[in-house]
């Protein structure tokens, strides 16, 4: 993450893997542009403030991710949409991977080839 002159940070663009990463660094970011209420409707903030972090959100976004967030007119509404997929498809993940998880059978040449392939998982879920 590089510094910007108003003392907050660039988050990398999210690309549409790791999605609490990325949406844990937008809500740092925005905190720290003093923006974050405009997400979680904690107060009201001035038009240009609201405007500014919708912008920084859309902006923080990768190309194949803006299909997500184009209809959206605020920042909350642009948060709402992008949780509502990539949390839906977390999940999902998260079950396949339990499943594997389940199902995992001995088949490694050795035994700590089999426990590498058990912690795999495990950090994956």
């Amino acid at each position: 993450m590089s510094s910007s002159s108003d003392f907050g940070f660039k988050v990398e663009p999210f690309h549409g893997s790791s999605y609490g990463l990325w949406s844990f660094k937008m809500k740092m970011s925005l905190m720290s542009k003093g923006l974050w209420s405009a997400v979680s409707g904690e107060e009201a903030l001035p038009a240009t403030k609201e405007q500014q972090a919708h912008a920084v959100i859309v902006l923080s976004l990768a190309n194949s991710q803006l299909m997500h967030v184009i209809g959206s007119e605020t920042a909350r509404a642009a948060s709402g949409k992008l949780v509502m997929f990539h949390r839906t498809q977390d999940m999902a993940n998260r079950l396949w991977l339990k499943e594997m998880f389940a199902s995992l059978k001995y088949t490694a040449s050795s035994i700590s080839g089999h426990v590498m392939e058990l912690e795999e998982l495990v950090m994956k879920m």
